[in-house]
């Protein structure tokens, strides 16, 4: 290769990177003040009269409507002004991406890189070449960069979905998320219900990745996407996310069924007078928490639904129960309903196995059922309080 065609070569990765920082300074303008226009008239051309923030200032509304001349002229200030401002060289290599001088920016943004981590359009550009170059261990460094500074959307979330769309990149953003264990791990979670077809397969991908080496899935993280994915009819999708984040739950059928998750659930509660639910500390020899149920209601009433995704097939459902004073429970019953269809489903084989233990066996018919809920009742209380504890509820298919 001559070294004119490796100038070509260089240009074609590089150059389709001015868009996106021309994007990242658009982002990051401020209205002109009165300095500004000041400074533009100074008597001092080669350094900024008020400082290299209003050279910046004015650089990037230059960038914005696309005026490489002004640009440079004004970056040039900046950095003479403040040379050992990242933002200066990183305005400077912005400008010259914009007049296509695409070696002296790279040049620019390696400066700015020296002299400090936490400017925005330095680690987008970084990021984009390193995933041009197919260095990924790099761009999982810049991702990392960006998201800690709370930079998520944009060339941020673009590039994120690059890296996972293949095995080496997610294994890159593993790597980081093990072994820093970053705040900024939650997004990698409660932004899931807003991806979907392959972008979402490849985010349980990821999380896949990350609990099989070594942290484990996180169900308070993922309970509200898994939530907001129940909501969205989307309950194939929530079902997979539940697999993978919930394995505490002891079911991959059903979200949150040991009530461990701190954050809003996938359970929809039912207000009623003399009715009270709620998940709390749970007394031996429960372990955890549990949801708690107490009524006064001399007839059945629901007390919480669930939205499920049975294929058709028998299951069987089981859970724990047991009064305040712990003994064995009766008045806490498990049933599914199809969508749409006010009767439960004929259940077989109720038992109460112990003082804790219930089991009973469903079966989803192929018909009419494509989507089911799960509803927790507490049976009619023949007018005095009565109060029980539910927790562990599995469900799994009959083999």
């Amino acid at each position: 290769m001559t070294k004119h065609n490796g100038r070509k070569s260089y240009s074609s990765r590089v150059g389709p990177l001015a868009t996106t920082i021309v994007a990242a300074a658009t982002a990051a303008l401020c209205i002109a003040s009165a300095a500004d226009r000041v400074t533009a008239i100074s008597k001092y051309p080669g350094r900024a009269f008020f400082g290299g923030k209003a050279s910046e200032r004015i650089a990037k509304v230059a960038i914005a409507n696309n005026d490489p001349q002004r640009a440079l002229e004004e970056a040039t200030r900046f950095v003479k002004t403040d040379p050992l401002d990242p933002a200066a060289t990183a305005t400077l290599g912005s400008a010259l991406l914009l007049s296509q001088s695409y070696e002296d920016a790279t040049r620019s943004f390696l400066v700015a890189g020296q002299l400090g981590w936490r400017d925005v359009t330095t680690q987008i550009f970084w990021l984009q070449t390193s995933l041009q170059l197919g260095d990924l261990n790099t761009a999982a460094q810049r991702l990392n960069a960006l998201l800690r500074m709370g930079f998520t959307e944009g060339p941020t979330l673009d590039g994120l979905l690059k890296m996972e769309a293949t095995a080496e990149g997610r294994q890159a953003i593993a790597n980081i998320v093990i072994e820093q264990r970053p705040a900024w791990t939650d997004f990698i979670y409660t932004s899931a219900s807003r991806l979907d077809g392959e972008a979402f397969s490849n985010r349980m991908a990821l999380l896949t990745q990350i609990k099989a080496d070594g942290t484990g899935g996180n169900c308070t993280l993922a309970s509200p996407p898994i939530s907001a994915l129940r909501r969205a009819g989307r309950l194939h999708d929530a079902e997979t996310m539940n697999a993978i984040a919930c394995k505490s739950s002891g079911s991959a059928k059903i979200a949150n069924g040991d009530f461990e998750a701190n954050t809003p659930s996938p359970w929809s509660f039912t207000g009623a007078s003399g009715l009270e639910a709620s998940i709390r500390p749970a007394p031996a020899p429960l372990n955890g928490h549990a949801l708690y149920i107490s009524s006064s209601l001399s007839r059945t009433v629901h007390v919480a639904t669930q939205p499920l995704a049975l294929q058709p097939g028998a299951y069987q459902i089981s859970w724990k129960s047991v009064t305040a004073s712990d003994t064995p429970d009766d008045t806490v019953r498990l049933a599914i309903q199809c969508a749409g269809q006010p009767m439960a489903l004929s259940a077989a084989g109720h038992a109460s196995r112990g003082n804790l233990n219930h089991a009973m066996e469903i079966t989803i018919p192929t018909q009419k059922c494509g989507s089911q809920r799960l509803v927790i009742n507490k049976m009619a209380a023949d007018g005095a309080q009565t109060g029980a504890w539910l927790d562990d509820i599995t469900i799994e298919p009959v083999k």
